[in-house]
């Protein structure tokens, strides 16, 4: 059987959580150091209405979602914008996890040692450009502007108790590749999608 390295978010995929596991999955085909080649990022359930907005404004298509019965004892799993096990999709053993990319407080019991980057920023995209930028890979415009749109949407627009300077200053660092002109008309229209009931299931 060939092996799966996985990279997924929590099991109510959001903007951030589906952004970062593109986002990580262009790094790793990128930067030979993290030994992560080969790796598909994946949802543990469909997206939400405004993550489907944002990925089809910046023509990107959205990673499938992995069905339980197709993971095999062999494949291993890199976790992003999550870490806690109440939040990860049934099925993924502790063993199978190699790395965890994340910004909120860890709650973990693992058996061995893992590649564990968890920082205390605004969103999970922010920690990720953070690892491209220190290992010299520019994200495409369309990322770019993808990764921009899950940083306003973790920090609520830089007005969340947990927006940094880091997010912020990562954000300026993204646009000059992505070059969107009018940063408040995304942050509306990310609201917008973020407060449109028409987006959720009955």
């Amino acid at each position: 059987f060939f092996k799966m390295i996985y990279i997924i978010g929590h099991t109510k995929p959001d903007l951030d959580s589906a952004v970062s596991a593109v986002s990580l999955k262009y790094l790793f085909d990128r930067a030979d150091c993290f030994q992560r080649k080969n790796s598909q990022p994946v949802l543990a359930s469909e997206a939400n209405y405004e993550t489907k907005i944002i990925f089809t404004k910046f023509n990107t298509p959205l990673p499938k979602v992995l069905d339980i019965k197709e993971i095999k004892p062999d494949d291993t799993f890199v976790l992003v914008d999550h870490n806690e096990k109440e939040q990860r999709l049934k099925g993924i053993k502790n063993e199978q996890i190699t790395d965890i990319f994340d910004h909120h407080k860890a709650k973990l019991n693992l058996s061995t040692p893992i590649f564990i980057n968890i920082k205390a920023w605004g969103s999970t995209s922010t920690v990720i450009y953070w690892f491209m930028d220190n290992a010299k890979v520019k994200p495409s415009k369309n990322l770019a502007c993808l990764m921009i749109s899950a940083i306003l949407s973790d920090t609520q627009g830089f007005k969340s108790s947990t927006t940094t300077e880091v997010d912020r200053l990562i954000l300026k660092q993204l646009n000059k590749i992505a070059q969107i002109k009018n940063i408040d008309e995304l942050t509306y229209e990310i609201f917008k999608a973020k407060s449109d009931l028409s987006g959720l299931t009955k």
